[in-house]
């Protein structure tokens, strides 16, 4: 949850575009963790969980009454989700600033990420693919 984003900067993308910097992807920073201890690590986590618990809290009951009001545009036959679970998944996926679908497939279905996910939202049983959110 604490992952550096490979999102480039808007200074960056300014800079691409004006052809001041060659287009060279993020690599993975090359350093040992700043954690000293297995506590410590799981302290620091759980302080970033709380607050952005906190967070979604707050604001998502009141963002999600006023997307329940969109009609839904599947057919009924064919939901296997709830609109609700499609857009909190949607939302999620900016949040943690995933770059790619593949990369919000890859690192969102982690067993124990799905578990903290059913922890903080009831309504979520199980992820969808990517794709599914897309197609919604």
């Amino acid at each position: 949850m604490s992952e550096l984003s490979d999102r480039p900067t808007r200074e960056a993308i300014k800079q691409r575009a004006q052809g001041l910097c060659p287009m060279v992807s993020p690599s993975i920073r090359n350093g040992k963790s700043n954690y000293q201890t297995a506590d410590e690590e799981k302290s620091a986590r759980m302080t970033a969980v709380t607050e952005q618990h906190r967070i979604f809290q707050a604001n998502l009951p009141i963002l999600l009454k006023r997307l329940s009001k969109i009609p839904d545009p599947r057919s009924p036959k064919k939901i296997k989700y709830k609109m609700t679970v499609l857009m909190i998944y949607g939302i999620l996926i900016f949040v943690f600033q995933m770059t790619s679908k593949r990369e919000a497939n890859r690192k969102m279905t982690h067993p124990m990420f799905v578990e903290n996910l059913k922890m903080l939202f009831p309504d979520i049983e199980e992820l969808p693919h990517g794709d599914t959110l897309m197609r919604f």
